[in-house]
């Protein structure tokens, strides 16, 4: 049975309200299902199977994913608020809001790999005793280094698509072209093979959308760096 991990979206940062990050949300987007709890306020929630098992052991991935998020609020439960139903609290009398569906990929189970890939889980905190002395040198490998991802793994990986007849190829491609940005290809290398590979990408193509796969490319880009400072940070 696959465990659920909670990160509240509103409180990252401390941002609240209106001032909610929307880079954070778009982050988590590919991994979770997102609902508006109240105006400006966010839950994230992500099915992940292989946590490693034990009570305290699920306590750190959690701890890990909401630290890759930069969800701040710690005290956060697992308990959801259903979409649908009013969100009674005393500041929002005597006009409740509706708890709303953003973001749904239903039957969309995520690995710990696959949140590694996307920058959704933090490595493990260190002990104050460990010091590392490695210097840090920020290169790019050649190209003889480089690999593409692996494009079928995207598609298998990707949630369903709104009719249910298969998986959300979009998705897929998005999710394909922000490995590749991760692995230093630039967005006009990703774009162009992402038209040998997606078969979405030359369907596009023969209906003369050619900028389809240019804009993928530079949004996955976009979310990748977004990934990799907030790592840093």
């Amino acid at each position: 049975m696959p465990s659920q991990l909670f990160c509240n979206i509103s409180y990252i940062n401390g941002l609240e309200g209106d001032r909610s990050s929307q880079e954070q949300i778009d982050r988590v987007r590919p991994a979770a299902f997102i609902h508006e709890t109240s105006p400006g306020n966010r839950q994230a929630w992500i099915v992940v199977s292989g946590v490693p098992e034990g009570k305290e052991q699920f306590k750190e991935f959690t701890r890990r994913v909401r630290r890759a998020v930069g969800a701040n609020d710690k005290s956060a439960s697992h308990a959801m608020r259903l979409a649908g139903t009013e969100n009674w609290k005393t500041k929002y009398l005597l006009n409740p809001p509706t708890v709303s569906i953003l973001e749904a990929h239903p039957g969309h189970i995520m690995t710990p790999a696959q949140l590694q890939e996307l920058h959704l889980l933090a490595e493990p905190e260190r002990t104050a005793s460990v010091v590392d002395l490695r210097p840090h040198r920020a290169s790019r490998q050649p190209d003889s280094e480089r690999h593409w991802p692996d494009y079928q793994r995207c598609v298998i990986g990707a949630p369903p698509n709104q009719e249910g007849s298969g998986p959300d190829r979009s998705m897929a491609d998005f999710f394909w072209c922000m490995l590749a940005a991760q692995r230093g290809w630039s967005i006009e290398e990703t774009a162009n093979k992402l038209m040998e590979v997606s078969a979405k990408g030359q369907e596009r193509a023969r209906l003369h959308d050619e900028g389809y796969a240019l804009i993928t490319a530079q949004n996955a880009s976009a979310a990748a760096t977004r990934g990799r400072q907030a790592g840093r940070g």
